[in-house]
């Protein structure tokens, strides 16, 4: 496979181990890249990163320090910020390759993953697949990038349906763009056409995720189980499988706490709630938000009661903390420290919690009724979502 162009590719190579470094670098230089940058730390690469554009990153998935942004949280942060052209091969190095890992590597526009031991053949052969893959695709990349999203549908579908080169990658690139684009029912159609050609475990899974975007938590819930009776073996399969059983109880409770509100307006309902440590309770919910979004450095959080307890449900916090977070990150700039939360131990012995963004202000007419049922200011809301939290802390 020729790169006539391989000689003037930059690569930069992320990697904590001083020797792994050294060589995965010679293997590059041997294989005819032309230059090689390298780096430990996470934070080396932001930088680095930052300053220069890079035609070929290699990461070690296990590269962050403690503190530190993760690989995959450092890739979610630079395709945000637009730091990360699409035309930039980006690859991951890793002791092995879990399900859940190739699931996000769709997500995020990852390239591939590299299972050590591999040889210099073998590495190079993967960065001139994922280079052959970028030009071929550049009208789809570009689309992406440019943020035309239906466009680059289009252009995927195009492929797919037409049976050219990438033509399977195109289509599922194409699935994991319309659930973004919140078009369940279309991504699923697709995962099924996928799974038709090629059958196989992920794309079941797509499917799975399409029945969860969708609101059809039992049918996904179905086709985890029939996963499952195929390889009850595969720890991959159990958890996602826990994790459908769980938002499916956790969707249960919302509605019944719809109910509830809905039953007896303004009178609190009995909530069988333990006292619970704050700062505890808030990092656990705010660590898995962070994870799932991947925007640790856009969050700053300061706790700030030690180990004063309230006596609140752990489940409502979550969801009132997670609402706010969702509001919070849709309107807050891309700038580190965006949103803060905080917690504060007051002089009249409450406990105060707050979740503030520097978005623009909202204007005072729109901040009389933010907390009335069924009001929003986007015509996709359903306007519950601050009523509830509402409701929730006056229980």
């Amino acid at each position: 496979m020729l790169d006539p162009d391989l000689h003037l590719a930059k690569t930069l190579v992320i990697e904590p181990n001083n020797m792994l470094r050294s060589v995965t670098a010679g293997q590059l230089r041997s294989g005819g890249v032309g230059e090689v940058v390298t780096c430990s730390r996470m934070q080396q690469a932001r930088e680095l990163l930052e300053r220069d554009t890079f035609d070929i990153v290699i990461c070690n998935l296990q590269a962050g320090e403690p503190g530190e942004s993760s690989a995959q949280d450092l890739l979610n942060e630079l395709r945000r910020e637009q730091l990360l052209p699409f035309s930039t091969v980006f690859l991951m190095v890793t002791e092995q390759i879990t399900y859940a890992q190739a699931l996000e590597a769709a997500e995020t526009a990852l390239d591939g993953f590299l299972v050590r031991p591999f040889t210099g053949a073998a590495l190079i052969d993967r960065v001139l697949e994922a280079r052959r893959r970028k030009r071929e695709l550049a009208g789809v990349m570009s689309a992406l990038e440019a943020g035309q999203l239906e466009l680059a549908v289009q252009r995927a579908l195009l492929r797919f349906q037409e049976r050219q080169s990438f033509w399977f990658y195109c289509g599922r690139a194409a699935a994991e763009v319309l659930l973004r684009l919140q078009r369940p029912q279309d991504a699923l159609l697709l995962f099924e056409r996928l799974n038709e050609a090629r059958p196989s475990s992920w794309a079941r899974v797509g499917m799975a995720r399409c029945e969860w975007a969708a609101g059809r938590l039992g049918k996904a819930q179905k086709v985890i189980d029939a996963l499952l009776l195929e390889d009850l073996s595969d720890p991959q399969h159990l958890r996602l499988a826990e994790m459908v059983a769980t938002h499916t109880q956790r969707l249960n409770r919302v509605v019944d706490d719809v109910l509830n509100v809905a039953r007896v307006p303004g009178q609190p309902a009995a909530v069988d709630a333990s006292p619970i440590v704050l700062d505890e309770a808030v990092n656990a919910v705010l660590g898995e938000w962070c994870q799932q979004h991947g925007c640790s450095l856009r969050v700053q959080w300061h706790p700030g009661c030690g180990d004063a307890r309230t006596r609140f449900d752990p489940e409502h916090l979550r969801r009132v903390l997670v609402n706010l977070l969702d509001n919070a990150n849709r309107y807050a700039s891309k700038a580190d420290g965006a949103v803060r939360v905080s917690t504060q131990h007051e002089a009249t012995g409450w406990l105060r919690l707050s979740v503030w963004s520097d978005g623009i202000p909202l204007e005072q007419s729109v901040r009389r009724h933010l907390f009335e049922p069924f009001f929003s200011s986007e015509s996709r809301s359903s306007g519950m979502g601050l009523y509830l939290c509402r409701e929730l802390c006056d229980r």
